[in-house]
């Protein structure tokens, strides 16, 4: 995948700008054309996920064969009924980093932008990586939940770096970890997806559903579905 093969889509660069509605100057709009082409050229996006048996002991959940604990509520409530897990990463690549930072030493305003449309590919990204783990659970005759990742609800952020391990993304999409448990590129995503042989109730992408509902800064900003 190179350059970024998706569009980054203006509305959801504006939504992580924390856009409200405001009349926006032309000036602006063409400033944020720029910040979006600027990330579509830099972007190396790669991905990888695979697929593990779920086992569920006294203290989480665990991917079979990694050092992975699954703990907390939320994605207990998750992952119900699943007996596997498909684990994915997916980044856009080390240059978009460096983009972003230029960008914020030459032009603050252009560098937000930038930002702002650097995670709205890596969403959009993350949206085709589920869409394929969907289409290979159902040439098995299986349903799979939606994506959730380390740090949603109760599910410990501190997880990223067996994440990776599990995954051993270093190695295959260049994504690792820092020392204060970081993914590095900054613009990458992991999530975890569930695996079960009878129907999964869709909850869709309602924002009411999501863990973070109380405490998401878009909600409070008035921007949620």
């Amino acid at each position: 995948m190179e350059p970024f093969p998706f569009p980054i889509r203006r509305e959801e660069t504006l939504r992580y700008l924390g856009y409200q509605g405001q009349p926006l100057e032309d000036s602006l709009l063409e400033k944020l054309n720029l910040a979006r082409e600027r990330i579509r050229r830099v972007s190396r996006p790669l991905y990888t996920y695979r697929i593990f048996p779920l086992s569920r002991t006294e203290t989480g959940l665990v991917p079979q064969g990694t050092s992975l604990l699954l703990s907390g509520e939320d994605i207990a409530n998750h992952l119900a009924g699943c007996n596997q897990v498909a684990l994915m990463a997916a980044t856009l690549g080390v240059q978009v980093d460096k983009e972003i930072k230029y960008l914020e030493l030459t032009d603050m305003t252009l560098g937000a932008m930038a930002d702002a449309a650097a995670t709205a590919a890596v969403e959009e990204l993350c949206d085709w990586v589920e869409v394929t783990v969907h289409q290979e659970a159902k040439c098995h005759g299986l349903f799979a939940t939606g994506r959730f990742s380390p740090g949603y609800g109760d599910l410990p952020i501190r997880l990223q770096r067996e994440f990776t391990r599990a995954l051993d993304t270093p190695k295959t999409i260049g994504l690792t970890v820092n020392g204060s448990g970081i993914l590095l590129p900054r613009k990458s995503v992991t999530a975890i997806l569930g695996l079960s042989s009878e129907p999964i109730a869709a909850a869709g992408r309602s924002c009411t559903s999501c863990p973070n509902w109380e405490s998401c800064p878009y909600r409070k900003g008035g921007d949620f579905l």
